[in-house]
């Protein structure tokens, strides 16, 4: 983990503990940690794909914190506050990248032999 992804988490970590989410805050560390021990690896949380605070904020508040939360919801029927078209348009090109790298990830586990 680089000092910018450390310093993003920090202050995601600092505005979920201001708004009293200690589960997005531990669900955060978490994630980090993983990531930190494993080098490199597969987004699990909306957090991590580089949505901004506010898109990310309203789709918690949605209740969509991971992103297999999405699977099979149509992004452009999304009701939710402050999401207009284009952060949809933003959301759903993130989701696309997100998904790529975890199927790679898994392609490369299936190929090493990791997978039981």
């Amino acid at each position: 983990m680089n000092g910018q992804d450390a310093d993003r988490i920090g202050r995601e970590i600092s505005l979920h503990f201001r708004r009293n989410n200690y589960e997005a805050c531990r669900d955060l560390v978490n994630a980090a940690e993983r990531r930190h021990n494993e080098g490199p690896g597969v987004p699990e949380y909306l957090t991590e794909i580089g949505l901004g605070l506010r898109t990310t904020s309203e789709l918690e508040k949605g209740g969509y914190i991971l992103i297999t939360d999405l699977d099979g919801v149509d992004i452009d029927g999304l009701e939710l506050p402050n999401i207009g078209p284009v952060t949809k348009q933003a959301i759903k090109v993130k989701l696309v990248r997100a998904r790529r790298k975890i199927i790679e990830a898994q392609d490369k586990k299936d190929r090493m032999g990791l997978v039981k």
